[in-house]
């Protein structure tokens, strides 16, 4: 699945503030998030695994916390 590059999300830098966008690496197209504020701040991180688990249609990590639905 490629998400959307330069798609804002909700995640903040946690150096800057300003929120993350996604990026794609253009030697291997490898996506992660990245500051809109590069060069002057250089932090990355990946893409959430919530994110990756929800694109293969199952439920988020938090889903049952959320809902208050958990399975027994």
């Amino acid at each position: 699945m490629k998400y959307v590059e330069n798609f804002t999300t909700q995640i903040l830098c946690p150096e800057c503030g300003q929120k993350l966008i996604i990026k794609t690496n253009r030697h291997t197209d490898h996506q992660f998030l990245g500051c809109p504020n590069f060069p002057e701040c250089t932090y990355t991180r990946g893409i959430p695994e919530e994110w990756k688990m929800r694109e293969q249609g199952q439920p988020g990590l938090f889903d049952e916390i959320e809902t208050g639905k958990a399975e027994q």
